[in-house]
């Protein structure tokens, strides 16, 4: 029997470095202005003058917009190499008044609060 919350056959990380490497590439239909604008727009205005949590951030295809339009936004994904190629972005893209931040957790065993996120690995 697998573990609870996986289903059978399927990796712990399914996002290893050689995906996360050329994830965003594979993907780029999926960050089209026409593809992703409308999912941005939206998002930007529900979080208003407040924070977004992106669960899934990955490589940061809607938190990098968003964070460009202002928002601040945190990110949990389970793929540390999703979050190292996240974080490289940050690093070499533009500068953000709010860079998005991500953390390497299972959601199964992060813990949320109202105002503070606590990221605890198990």
């Amino acid at each position: 029997r697998p573990p609870r919350g996986t289903l059978p056959g399927m990796a712990t990380v399914l996002w290893g470095p050689d995906v996360a490497r050329h994830y965003d590439r594979t993907t780029a239909d999926r960050f089209a202005p026409e593809v992703l604008g409308p999912t941005v727009d939206v998002l930007a205005e529900l979080a208003g003058d407040g924070r977004a949590l992106e669960l899934a951030i990955g490589t940061g295809r809607v938190a990098l917009p968003l964070a460009a339009r202002g928002v601040e936004v945190h990110g949990i994904d389970l793929s540390p190499d999703m979050v190292a190629e996240l974080r490289a972005y940050v690093e070499s893209l533009v500068t953000f008044d709010h860079p998005p931040g991500a953390a390497v957790a299972d959601l199964e065993t992060c813990q949320f609060h109202r105002d503070v996120l606590a990221l605890e690995a198990a």
